[in-house]
């Protein structure tokens, strides 16, 4: 039980978990491109910006963890530190939007994953999963 200052509340009894779909099909942020400085303020904040609009109906939360997922069609190497401009990119679209209060470690952990995308789907694609911690 919670107290919030006009009596005691029940807490959830789960914890709060949010999938947002990133429409991507490739890493527009990949390590591994050379883009302009000024090509890449915009994208970065493209999708910092896009994080914030999706994030702004979840509720504030102490801590998360955060995991932005690569869903792939073809099997061939890539590497999920490639990720890490994208993943920052879309968490500070979260502080943004006031889920945490900061994406130091204290409040925020991130892991960049990349899997098979199930058979139904069409294309490649990503999603960005949010994991309250308690």
């Amino acid at each position: 039980m919670n107290w919030d200052g006009n009596g005691y509340t029940q807490a959830p009894a789960e914890p709060f978990v949010a999938t947002i779909r990133v429409p991507l099909e490739t890493n527009p942020l990949c390590l591994n491109k050379g883009l302009h400085r000024m090509a890449e303020s915009r994208l970065k904040k493209q999708w910092r910006t896009f994080a914030a609009k999706e994030a702004a109906r979840f509720p504030s939360l102490t801590k998360v963890d955060v995991t932005l997922t690569w869903f792939v069609k073809v099997n061939r190497t890539r590497d999920e530190d490639n990720m890490y401009r994208l993943i920052k990119s879309l968490c500070d679209g979260l502080i943004d939007a006031g889920l945490v209060h900061d994406d130091a470690p204290k409040y925020m952990g991130k892991k960049c994953r990349i899997e098979k995308a199930p058979a139904g789907e069409a294309k490649a694609y990503m999603e960005l999963r949010i994991e309250e911690i308690r």
